[in-house]
Parts: C-alpha cells; structure tokens; sequence
C-alpha cells in the first residue's frame, strides 16, 4: 500500500484491515508452533490447517478460516496438551 492510501483510511478502516491481517497471522504461528504429536492426539491435520490458513489468507478468506482455526480447532489442540 502507498503512503497516500493510508493517509486516506480513517481510524476504523485502518483497525479492520490491521485485524484481518493479523488475526490470520497469529492462527498461522499458533499452528506451526503446536507439535505435530498433539495434533494427531487430538485427530487432526497439522499440515491441512496450516496450508487452508496459508492459501486462504491472500484470497480474503483468511479471516474467516482463523476464526474457525481459533475457536474450533486451538481449544482442542489445547485440551490435548498443547
């Protein structure tokens, strides 16, 4: 983005694009930094997950598959040990 396009985001435009980037973000490390043994503990794709949040992120998907990562998918993780 040019200089000249964030200068012309308001306050709240700035705030949704900031946690649409970042909140997929921070589901891709939460992902790649759980062991791949509590994974298959808690009987899913380690790979699967970190590609869907992967691909998904640059097409405008990735908020979308974070929050299903994030509250589906992390708590369970967790429950197993992670």
């Amino acid at each position: 983005m040019s200089v000249a396009i964030l200068e012309s985001l308001g306050s709240i435009e700035l705030i949704v694009i900031l946690l649409v980037i970042a909140i997929p973000l921070w589901a891709i490390i939460s992902a790649v930094t759980i062991p791949e043994s509590v994974w298959r503990a808690a009987g899913r794709s380690k790979t699967g997950w970190v590609v869907a949040l992967v691909v998904t992120l640059p097409i405008g998907f990735g908020l979308i598959v974070a929050l299903i990562y994030l509250i589906g998918v992390r708590p369970s993780l967790k429950g197993t040990g992670a």
